[in-house]
């Protein structure tokens, strides 16, 4: 049986609230409406059974509890969710399980540490090799046994953990946190993997110390000792040791005061695989040590983005419309951005003039037309490069062959460079979309795009279609950010299009809003309407717009809430200025926040 007594409490109302809130519900009393579908009745319940609070949508059946509600939160099922926080609370479980039922035994007590190491070792037919006294509040001890070893292989090893009871020593592990082991001096420190590897570094002249049970454990024992001090972290030779040194690494520097770390790179130290510095001389011991290279403090991904925009490799590439560029700046690296509007908005002549555009300046780009054949967005393309709609006419071209091939021969080499960036694939799925993502993010593209994401649906029930696109949206961002890429979807309105009663007009799951970092509605104006427009001058203009892009969402611009107009001139979008409201003065430029 697992102890989740560490464990979220599904008793509490008051995190189930919270977890539904941060999901896109509106929660009211016991009652709230439904994130997972257009909700607009409140026809999700809360209600107590068995003393746990569960959740239910009567309208698309969504139901759960809090650790259902965490685990879509981490873009997990329930189960692998629990698993993962049963592992990350281990540590504060006992090494030695409890009895399964009746009274448990009182543990055995020995006089000295020897004799129990040496009960151990009789008991495991091995060999007492060593014995380490960590001390603490409990006196704590850990054995080496060691048992015969084959010709030109090593001994087989266990460890043992020990403490002082007040009365005796008890063979089991003591009460967290642990001591680690003890050093002298006051300079530098070195931590290693394991006590026989800061016995070595100890007898070659340097403090050096380690924790209990090795690899894994850093979080179980209590590095205090060791703030404000000097520390290199010298790691076994293989990835546990590696993943180990940077937990530990993590805890020094949250320490007050936080250590000063150094890491050694075992490999380019020219350790044997799965070697320490028990493997080689002592002799070696000084010029590893100076190979040490200091770790990077919390601060160290702010400079990194700092040292980006310096040098140009973190900025946003630019599109063909620089208002746009500097209000929003969709094309950052890592940006999730949407483009959504309903059947003739022309969301897909936007990507295709952005496509256009960037592979007109040499941005490696790639688009993934989910709707048409290759020849529909080729023609598209046609019609943008050459600023006459009528190419697309069927009637026209067989009207006008020689124009129509001459048109075509004319932007040949350009379409052939476009054919090449563009994939249909009618069958997408979420799962196939991604290593799409990934394998032309890889292969160099800086800009992917998705035309429509809003026509792939995940089999199941809504909350299914809400965790599958909460893992998308998640596991694109991740291959965005690796690469360096932005991933721009082209997705629908809800029913009729955009809306003002604070409602998610985005088709499909609210985690497509949620997620994404720019979204950008693009709407047709009424026939005959006319708006307010500030131009690049500063004048104001009254303009009959053919086009209107609100810029619902830039996380990383100030743009949000603006509204930019268009006019539409061979179906290309043109940008004209800002549309300002009626009755309202026109808000002061601003830069962009990058």
């Amino acid at each position: 049986m697992h102890d989740d007594s560490q464990l979220p409490d599904r008793r509490n109302r008051a995190e189930l609230e919270a977890a539904l809130v941060r999901a896109g519900a509106q929660v009211k009393g016991t009652a709230f409406r439904c994130p997972w579908h257009d909700d607009n009745s409140a026809s999700g319940s809360i209600f107590e059974k068995d003393g746990h609070q569960y959740y239910r949508c009567h309208g698309c059946g969504a139901k759960g509890d809090l650790w259902t509600l965490l685990a879509t939160e981490a873009g997990l099922d329930v189960g692998e969710w629990i698993k993962t926080r049963r592992r990350a609370v281990s540590c504060q479980n006992s090494r030695i399980p409890s009895p399964k039922s009746g009274t448990k035994k009182a543990p055995r007590q020995f006089p000295t540490m020897a004799d129990l190491a040496q009960s151990c070792g009789d008991w495991k037919k091995m060999r007492v090799a060593s014995i380490w006294r960590y001390g603490g509040a409990h006196n704590m001890h850990v054995v080496r046994l060691e048992g015969p070893a084959e010709p030109g292989t090593k001994p087989k090893k266990t460890f043992i953990q020990a403490y002082h009871d007040g009365t005796g020593f008890i063979c089991r592990a003591p009460a967290q946190p642990w001591p680690i082991l003890p050093f002298g001096g006051t300079g530098m420190v070195v931590v290693a993997e394991g006590e026989k590897a800061a016995d070595a570094l100890q007898s070659g002249g340097y403090a050096s110390t380690t924790s209990p049970c090795g690899a894994g454990k850093a979080g179980c024992a209590d590095w205090t000792p060791l703030a404000g001090r000097d520390v290199v972290l010298w790691p076994d030779n293989d990835e546990p040791g590696r993943a180990h040194m940077q937990d530990v690494g993590a805890i020094l520097r949250k320490l007050n005061p936080p250590a000063n770390v150094w890491m050694i790179d075992p490999g380019k130290a020219g350790l044997p695989e799965k070697g320490d510095a028990a493997d080689i001389p002592a002799s070696e011991y000084a010029r590893i040590m100076q190979s040490a290279q200091l770790m990077p403090d919390e601060s160290a991904p702010l400079a990194e983005r700092i040292y980006g925009m310096i040098s140009g490799t973190w900025s946003s590439v630019p599109t063909p419309w620089p208002l746009l560029d500097n209000m929003a700046l969709p094309n950052l690296p890592g940006t999730k951005a949407m483009i959504v509007g309903n059947k003739g908005s022309m969301k897909s002549l936007f990507l295709a003039q952005l496509l256009l555009h960037l592979r007109a300046n040499g941005i490696p780009a790639a688009y993934l037309g989910i709707e048409m054949d290759s020849a529909s967005y080729l023609l598209r393309a046609l019609a943008i490069l050459s600023g006459n709609t009528s190419v697309t006419s069927p009637d026209w071209t067989r009207a006008h062959p020689q124009e129509a091939l001459s048109t075509y021969e004319q932007y040949r080499a350009q379409l052939a460079d476009y054919g090449r960036c563009v994939e249909c694939d009618h069958e997408a799925t979420y799962e196939s979309i991604l290593k799409w993502i990934e394998i032309r993010c890889s292969s160099g593209c800086r800009v992917v795009m998705i035309d429509p994401i809003s026509v792939i649906t995940s089999a199941g029930r809504r909350q299914d279609e809400w965790n599958a696109v909460s893992a998308f949206m998640k596991q694109s961002e991740a291959i965005a950010k690796k690469h360096g890429a932005t991933v721009w979807m082209a997705s629908h309105f809800k029913g009729s299009g955009n809306r003002d009663d604070g409602s998610d007009p985005v088709a499909g799951s609210t985690n497509f809003s949620r997620l994404a970092d720019c979204i950008l509605y693009l709407n047709r104006p009424h026939v005959g309407q006319t708006d307010n427009v500030e131009v690049a001058s500063g004048a104001i203009e009254v303009m009959e717009l053919h086009r209107l892009l609100k810029l619902e969402k830039t996380r990383h611009a100030h743009g949000d809430g603006r509204t930019i107009g268009f006019k539409v001139r061979g179906l290309k979008l043109e940008e004209q200025g800002i549309v300002i409201p009626k009755n309202s003065t026109p808000k002061a430029k601003q830069p962009a926040r990058w």
